[in-house]
């Protein structure tokens, strides 16, 4: 599905929505989504089907500017393995560069941009192969959701040096320059915030407590599952465990976290009777298990967790490794999909 959505963005949306005196519902019975779709951490829907949930919640809040409320009452939890990895990241600058990296996690047509000249940071937000017009809603919550968010994460309440709309000036711009408190412009060719290069360096406070727990638990499930070879590859697993968290199982980076050369580490690994890609495969392998047996988050985020570049190259391990595919091997465990939402069937 081309511009696919991630149903966990859908179900932040509603939940926000729902904070705002919006009959969520109704929304999605106006809509004709399939309340299965939120009980499956897979799901997605289109992005046409996206912009009409937004037209609609505008129609039934009755308010032009609810983009602007929404931030407030989105939980970071919606985000999941996706706030997962920004919200780990060691301050703004690094939490930015990786919403660039992993947006499709979240929205499959979205192009994020982010660069830094001469000081200035420039944070572009745009969907170029949107197939119908973007709401004017949805814009304003894409980018006051990354100010609200990172306001919060960061515990100061900073303030853009500029921020730029795609969609027309609007009558009133009271709304806009109550929340982001500088210069506005409307009609650009992207949505964008500008900010000073010096807030780059601040420290985000803390990530997502109950994403972090399950793949803590996931985690030392598996090495205490794993043979007790001897101390060198036990400490491997240690540092491959974190290369997850961190988002980096490169060997050079592996090997740096133990304080070896790659050389070295590639002696000492092969004295061990084994090799780094063996010890990383076998980690990826039972880890994939667990997280499709267990835990509610998608197959694209469980190739993210497990440091593949794309979700195709997991597809492809995974068959290696079972003879299956991840979501055949999902479909036929015992227990049925987690309920992900706030929308459950009576």
């Amino acid at each position: 599905m081309q511009n696919a959505v991630s149903i966990k963005t859908v179900q932040g949306i509603l939940d926000a929505a729902s904070h705002c005196s919006v009959q969520v519902e109704k929304v999605v019975a106006a809509l004709g989504l399939d309340l299965n779709l939120f009980n499956d951490p897979d799901g997605r829907i289109s992005h046409e089907m996206l912009c009409t949930l937004w037209q609609e919640i505008t129609r039934r809040s009755g308010d032009p500017y609810i983009g602007l409320r929404l931030p407030e009452f989105t939980q970071r939890e919606s985000w999941y393995v996706f706030g997962y990895a920004v919200l780990n990241s060691p301050n703004l600058g690094r939490a930015l560069e990786r919403m660039v990296q992993y947006i499709p996690l979240l929205h499959m047509g979205v192009e994020l941009a982010f660069v830094v000249e001469d000081k200035v940071a420039r944070f572009t937000h745009a969907i170029p192969t949107s197939p119908v017009p973007v709401p004017t809603v949805l814009g304003q919550w894409a980018v006051a959701n990354i100010v609200w968010s990172f306001r919060q994460a960061t515990g100061v309440n900073w303030v853009p040096l500029q921020v730029k709309f795609q969609h027309p000036h609007p009558p009133d711009i009271s709304a806009y320059r109550d929340f982001f408190r500088a210069p506005l412009e409307f009609d650009c060719s992207v949505d964008e915030l500008v900010l000073d290069g010096e807030l780059l360096q601040l420290p985000l406070l803390k990530a997502d407590p109950g994403l972090d727990a399950i793949l803590n638990r996931h985690v030392k499930e598996l090495i205490a599952r794993l043979p007790k070879s001897n101390t060198f590859v036990d400490s491997v697993h240690w540092a491959i465990s974190e290369g997850f968290r961190c988002g980096d199982v490169g060997m050079e980076a592996i090997a740096k976290r133990l304080s070896y050369t790659p050389r070295t580490f590639q002696r000492k690994l092969k004295e061990s009777g084994t090799s780094y890609t063996d010890l990383l495969d076998r980690m990826r392998h039972q880890l994939s298990v667990h997280y499709l047996q267990e835990a509610p988050i998608a197959i694209s985020e469980i190739a993210f967790l497990l440091g593949f570049s794309e979700s195709s190259a997991f597809h492809r391990a995974f068959k290696r490794w079972t003879g299956t595919s991840p979501s055949e091997f999902r479909l036929a465990q015992p227990s049925s999909s987690p309920n992900l939402g706030i929308l459950t069937k009576e």
